[in-house]
């Protein structure tokens, strides 16, 4: 197995159970801010911050699940539509769909200088491993399933 193949496992465990919860999650800050909406008997206000004129424009085409994120990695829609991805952001819910999404902005991670477990994770979550947002507890869970998986957190990654 390869390191590709140990994080995309590893992220997949930490985001919906190894794949096996893999129900869309609403992300508030690609909705409009002010907004609020139920979402599985939770009332969320939206925050907008990151509602920009592209989120806008696919906001308005397919609503809430514009602002969701799907499958066992929890690939947010829009890193997949600016991934050449065409499709309603439900047909994400597929492994097969979006599994070849996630390996590439992977990949473009990877090529930025995301080169360990450590800032891949960061980069997943939070969507840079460059910037002050650090999100300290999910790099630890995904860096134990990585380890677990077989893959060795303290070397850099060979993709």
């Amino acid at each position: 197995m390869n390191d590709m193949d140990t994080v995309l496992k590893a992220i997949a465990q930490v985001e919906s159970s190894g794949g096996g919860n893999n129900y869309p999650r609403f992300e508030r800050s690609f909705a409009p801010a002010g907004l609020v909406v139920i979402v599985q008997g939770r009332t969320i206000q939206c925050t907008g911050h990151n509602f920009s004129q592209v989120a806008k424009d696919r906001y308005t085409r397919w609503g809430m699940a514009s602002a969701c994120s799907f499958g066992p990695w929890q690939m947010l829609y829009h890193t997949a539509a600016d991934h050449g991805f065409k499709g309603a952001p439900w047909e994400m819910w597929g492994t097969q769909v979006v599994e070849p999404l996630v390996r590439a902005e992977l990949l473009r991670r990877f090529k930025q200088g995301a080169d360990t477990i450590t800032k891949i994770a960061d980069a997943w979550n939070s969507g840079s491993f460059t910037d002050v947002n650090i999100p300290g507890d999910y790099i630890q869970k995904v860096t134990a399933a990585f380890k677990a998986f077989g893959g060795d957190p303290a070397a850099p990654l060979v993709f």
